[in-house]
């Protein structure tokens, strides 16, 4: 069996409902806190400037928008190992569809499922978590062949017509994407287009048209991507285990690789550090994310708030309810965070590399007038041995729709994707809640 037809006859056929509990749990979860990084998505700047390219209603580039305003915010899943955000893509892709389409609870899980898996294990076969500091971007590189597999599932193709879709999708593959450090950020736009590609790929097949006579492989998806691509991590074990159980939810708006530092330095401040006192902070992270995680706060870009770790450990010392603000208006505005993010100094630990890319610990050495203080965390709040659990996800529900004055939503939308994959009423509440924002 082909590649693609491997992949073809999991999309078709593989059922969420099979999954062990924990998965399915799991999944509920990522899906809805999907739908609050949409709605709050929507409110940013860059959200609304999305949405005047993507526009509204039922196309492919408008739920391709909807995508692209939950992955904006930041506040998204991740997988480390292979770095990618698999709910921006499957969620999105499956709620919206659905509610266009109409189709059962259990199909709209099934889809979401085989999205994230297909997302997931493609960024572990071009080994994502390296390949990021190369100029790769996985989620992008993967999201054209996830979209079109929920998009597949959920408007129900044959398993022939899932192959031929699943084709031409890997077609359109993409490697290295450009670096983005102005706003509103081409990185967004890049983004959604790669999803909705995937969905017209699923459209096509759907109306009769053929992928190619000799579909790509893996060999093929190297040569075309630019790097290296293992194809058996893409299908070995597939439909047998989920990637659930590997995947993390982020408790704020951050890059993940900024996580475990922003923790270190919260419970620091938890212990009486002093952030008026100090004098020099050390960051210590796996080498492969110095690069990436260094750059600068500046106050013209949003997205340095969250891509610098200096920026992130700072903000964290002194006005951590920023976090939860995917505008960070304040953030970028507060002379006292600028100031200790310009203390810091970010260096790569052999020691943390021993661990990566499936753990992305941090230590933080901090000097101040009184002496020195030391955190290391390697499993921050929201990883897979420091899972979320209802009440923290809904903490970090209130606390992001808060921001925008809809704090009142977040208890409704958890206690919606309790039932949503099993009482038809729930699925159309919360695919109309994502569409509608």
């Amino acid at each position: 069996m082909t590649l693609l037809r491997e992949l073809a006859a999991f999309v078709t056929n593989a059922n969420a409902f099979d999954l062990p509990q924990l998965d399915r749990d799991i999944l509920r979860r990522h899906a809805a806190d999907a739908v609050v990084g949409r709605i709050v998505g929507a409110r940013a700047q860059e959200g609304a400037a999305l949405t005047n390219i993507f526009g509204t209603g039922q196309s492919p580039e408008a739920f391709a928008g909807l995508a692209g305003l939950v992955r904006l915010t930041e506040m998204d899943d991740i997988h480390i190992a292979s770095t990618t955000t698999p709910s921006s893509v499957a969620v999105p892709i499956a709620l919206a569809l659905a509610s266009s389409t109409g189709c059962q609870p259990q199909t709209i899980e099934s889809a979401i499922y085989v999205g994230t898996e297909l997302l997931v294990r493609f960024g572990k076969a071009m080994d994502g978590a390296r390949a990021i500091s190369r100029g790769f971007w996985p989620t992008r590189s993967a999201a054209t062949l996830a979209a079109c597999a929920t998009a597949a599932r959920i408007q129900g193709l044959t398993e022939d017509e899932t192959h031929e879709a699943l084709s031409l999708a890997a077609i359109m593959t993409s490697g290295k994407s450009g670096r983005f450090n102005r706003e509103p950020s081409g990185r967004w736009i890049v983004f959604s287009m790669a999803v909705a590609n995937g969905l017209r790929c699923a459209l096509a097949a759907r109306n009769g048209f053929n992928g190619s006579s000799m579909p790509p492989d893996a060999a093929w998806i190297a040569s075309s991507l630019g790097t290296e691509f293992d194809g058996d991590k893409l299908t070995r074990s597939l439909g047998q285990r989920s990637v659930y159980p590997e995947l993390s939810l982020k408790p704020y708006g951050t890059a993940r690789q900024c996580l475990s530092a922003a923790e270190a330095m919260r419970e620091l401040v938890a212990d009486g550090l002093d952030p008026m006192t100090i004098k020099k902070i050390s960051i210590r992270v796996p080498t492969d994310h110095v690069s990436m995680i260094s750059q600068k706060l500046d106050p013209k870009i949003r997205a340095s708030s969250f891509v610098s770790v200096a920026a992130q450990v700072a903000t964290a010392a002194v006005a951590p309810s920023e976090l939860y603000d995917v505008e960070r208006t304040n953030v970028l505005a507060n002379a006292e965070i600028f100031r200790l993010a310009q203390l810091c100094e970010i260096v790569g630990d052999p020691g943390l590399d021993a661990i990566f890319p499936n753990v992305w610990a941090a230590q933080l050495d901090v000097l101040t007038l009184t002496g020195a203080f030391n955190c290391r965390v390697d499993e921050p709040v929201g990883s897979p041995k420091n899972r979320m659990n209802d009440i923290q996800l809904a903490e970090k529900a209130q606390a992001m729709l808060g921001r925008i004055g809809q704090a009142h939503r977040a208890n409704d939308i958890i206690e919606l994707s309790k039932s949503a994959f099993s009482d038809i009423r729930s699925a159309e509440a919360l695919c109309s809640i994502f569409v509608a924002g």
